[in-house]
């Protein structure tokens, strides 16, 4: 629907794309699609110097420090 409106889209499939669309529970997004999505994050939406008050990437929550996020 959005291509039909002339939306330009970026794709980027992954193995298990299918199952984490169908139910995103049985799935686990693999790193590199993790790193492709911030490397598209970071050429479309670029981020000024870190600022004092940003977190670092020790205070992520428990749940992105596990060992498959790494």
């Amino acid at each position: 629907m959005l291509t039909a409106q002339g939306t330009v889209l970026d794709r980027l499939p992954f193995e298990g794309d299918v199952d984490y669309i169908s139910n995103p529970t049985l799935s686990i997004v693999p790193i590199s699609a993790i790193n492709g999505i911030m490397a598209w994050m970071g050429e479309h939406f670029p981020v000024s110097p870190r600022s004092a008050d940003a977190p670092s990437p020790s205070q992520l929550p428990a749940s992105l420090q596990e060992e498959h996020y790494k």
